[in-house]
């Protein structure tokens, strides 16, 4: 057996561990540091840990597909992936990492602190301004596994009155079920929201989350409402978000996903009042825990894999995720 691994985000010390492994089981490794390096040299590939969209039409051999992040829709669409290869994902790896994320931001919307940032820049002196706190707020967060269930626990410390998840299932995991105070499924979304509600998007891109955030939405949550989005673009109508920051219809957004990325320099995007934009970062394999655990999910299965044994974290192709 073959494996390629492709990613830059790994060092010697992790190409170490899981080529001790690989040597374990008798199986031959290969390591690659991008889809540009690895491209012409995958079509003898039979197992890949890595996110290669452009190139895996050349892994003519290849029976799972190992992906190092949590997102899957690019290798779900019609004929990218073939039918008989097995895909996994690293969800469970993000979760700390984006909650925190979210946190900053929040934190950063409610304290208006992107003016603060900017009068430093400018040496200016800036004047107090009303602030807003998390304590006794509301919170929703559209999405309540390892990334909404990890934000929870983290908010919960800040006193909310209330944080309600939504899901398809209108069920939550045991393991972060004491964090949420309500559970409601995608259908009661509209029902559930209201005035100044803290809006947090961490769902995956599925049929049913397309364009989940939208007028109804945004007008429920009203000039005091905040979104904060780090799930998918096409979940939100970004073009009405705009224009609503725009005239103060909302008290503010952060974005870290968009309908294009990267944006284009003459969006306006940039210029939006009351906007955080980051590109695309909060949970990307920039630090040691998130390897970490994205590479032992990889490796236990990788076992599993060696002895003929059914594989965790397997996508639902028809679930999306």
């Amino acid at each position: 057996m073959k494996i390629a691994v492709v990613n830059p985000s790994f060092d010697e010390k992790i190409r170490a561990q899981i080529e001790a492994v690989a040597k374990e089981i008798n199986y031959e490794m290969n390591f690659y540091k991008n889809e540009t390096e690895a491209s012409g040299h995958l079509f003898n590939a039979d197992i890949v840990f890595g996110y290669i969209p452009s190139i895996v039409s050349e892994c003519k051999q290849m029976s799972w597909l190992a992906l190092p992040f949590a997102g899957v829709e690019v290798f779900l669409k019609p004929g990218v992936l073939r039918d008989d290869v097995i895909l996994t994902n690293s969800s469970g790896a993000y979760g700390l990492i984006i909650s925190e994320h979210i946190v900053m931001v929040l934190l950063m919307l409610l304290r208006k602190e992107a003016g603060f940032v900017k009068g430093q820049l400018e040496h200016v002196w800036e004047a107090p301004v009303w602030q807003k706190t998390i304590k006794d707020s509301r919170i929703v967060i559209l999405g309540t596994g390892d990334i909404g269930g990890n934000t929870a626990k983290r908010l919960k410390a800040f006193e909310p009155s209330k944080i309600i998840g939504i899901n398809r299932s209108g069920k939550i995991n045991t393991k972060f079920a004491s964090y949420f105070d309500e559970i409601e499924t995608i259908e009661r979304l509209d029902s559930v929201l209201e005035a100044g509600d803290i809006v947090i998007m961490c769902m995956p891109a599925t049929k049913e989350t397309n364009n989940l955030v939208g007028q109804k939405e945004l007008e429920k949550i009203g000039q005091d409402g905040i979104v904060i989005n780090v799930g998918r673009g096409q979940a939100l109508d970004q073009e009405l978000l705009v224009n609503k920051l725009n005239r103060g219809e909302l008290y503010g957004a952060a974005l870290d996903v968009f309908l294009q990325e990267p944006i284009n320099k003459d969006s306006k995007l940039w210029d939006t009042p009351n906007l955080l934009i980051t590109p695309h970062i909060a949970g990307k394999l920039t630090n040691d825990y998130t390897i970490e655990v994205c590479v032992k999910i990889f490796l236990e299965n990788l076992k599993r894999f060696a002895k003929g044994e059914g594989l965790s974290h397997v996508v639902d192709r028809v679930k999306e995720y």
